[in-house]
């Protein structure tokens, strides 16, 4: 949902640059080349992280803003082969769009990709010879019964085109609530973005305004995407590693990072299998998600991180014990049975000090932690330097194997 939202406030923004974007045309001219830039920008992204899908919706996107818009200016939006061109603009975009959906991802040189790419020259070039037969033939759209609120400033619109428009809101945003991902929501946002062209009314500078913030948002998708697959783990979808090594180096002289660990968690995959062990991973993070004060972050396998970003070490028992008592008394119930389960953690603690100034060193004290959390009995949590509660088999505390290497 957070993602969402985000995206939702990022299109935002981006509408309210567009009229900006329009104004500054129509005073100085240069839309033509800041939306060819922008488009070229998503395109070689798009090529670069090997985003099929994308890099032939920003192809049809540029077909569209400077084919149509091009001829419409030579034209003029009064002619009938104008008012069909930007019909087609209307009626081809959101229809390729739901096509490239269904379709598979493939190679750019793929016989697939380069025949969708014919296709839709083909298309646009059906539509500027046959434009004046289209509007000609096809009734306005302000004869939809009850349209007055779609036909807004764009009375130009053949009805057809009107209907495919809206109508192709359904699957685009059905596939976003049903399979979020990045890729769906860069196809909703474009949607988006086209229905505000359709507000704002027939012009070639409204047209070119919008090309520009379609390449950026098809170019902000695709960094976004590539900073999740980079940054998020993909299971629990919080933070991973690479993002816990950058975070511990913005922590500041006060902090304490907890290693969090799922006792026993081999036997749920050898007992149960690895869906459920995986559901076992995804409830343990969203719990510790709920920690006081704390960032988690999947570590690895089964081991989380905790990080207490300007605290010391003392005041981060109560907040870690809180956690652990939460998963402790969480029932998880298996998925397809009613076989009730109980999950707990080990937590290991350590802070920032002479002992440990370098951020890898306390991540490693924590570590060590953990381990005699682990040895002393498992579920509960032991703080660096804490020598209570120990272990009833051995008098002497074991030194951990050191799996955290310092960078």
């Amino acid at each position: 949902m957070k993602k969402r939202l985000q995206s939702l406030a990022l299109l935002a923004g981006l509408a309210g640059l567009a009229y900006g974007l329009t104004l500054l045309g129509l005073e100085r001219g240069h839309l033509q080349p800041a939306a060819a830039a922008a488009l070229i920008a998503a395109a070689i992204l798009s090529l670069w992280f090997r985003k099929t899908r994308r890099f032939l919706a920003t192809l049809i996107l540029g077909m569209a803003w400077f084919f149509a818009s091009e001829q419409m200016q030579a034209l003029g939006l009064q002619t009938l082969e104008g008012q069909g061109l930007w019909a087609a603009v209307f009626m081809l975009l959101p229809a390729n769009w739901l096509l490239l959906l269904i379709l598979p991802e493939r190679k750019i040189a793929s016989v697939g990709s380069v025949s969708f790419m014919a296709f839709a020259m083909m298309q646009f070039s059906i539509f500027s010879v046959l434009g004046p037969f289209w509007s000609l033939d096809m009734p306005p759209a302000q004869s939809i019964p009850g349209s007055d609120i779609l036909t807004y400033g764009t009375h130009a619109v053949p009805a057809p085109a009107v209907l495919v428009l809206f109508l192709s809101a359904v699957p685009l945003f059905f596939r976003e609530v049903l399979q979020p991902s990045f890729l769906h929501r860069t196809f909703v946002g474009l949607w988006l973005l086209l229905v505000m062209l359709y507000f704002q009314g027939a012009s070639p500078y409204h047209g070119l305004s919008l090309a520009i913030l379609s390449g950026i948002w098809i170019s902000f998708s695709i960094v976004m995407e590539s900073y999740q697959m980079s940054y998020m783990d993909e299971l629990t979808e919080i933070p991973g590693r690479r993002a816990l090594r950058e975070d511990l180096q913005r922590c500041g002289p006060a902090f304490a990072a907890a290693m969090v660990d799922i006792d026993h968690f081999k036997k749920f995959n050898d007992t149960h299998g690895h869906d459920v062990g995986d559901d076992v991973l995804r409830l343990v993070a969203s719990m510790l998600l709920k920690t006081d004060g704390a960032q988690a972050y999947r570590y690895g396998g089964e081991e989380f991180t905790l990080l207490f970003a300007g605290r010391e070490l003392k005041a981060v028992r109560e907040p870690l014990e809180a956690v652990r008592e939460a998963i402790e008394k969480r029932t998880f119930v298996v998925r397809g049975s009613q076989r009730a389960l109980k999950v707990t953690v080990s937590i290991g603690a350590a802070g920032r000090s002479g002992e440990h100034p370098d951020p890898m060193d306390v991540l490693k004290a924590a570590d060590q932690a953990l381990y005699k959390a682990k040895e002393r009995g498992r579920n509960m949590v032991v703080l660096a330097g804490d020598r209570r509660r120990r272990s009833k088999t051995s008098n002497k505390e074991k030194k951990r194997p050191q799996r955290i290497k310092k960078k």
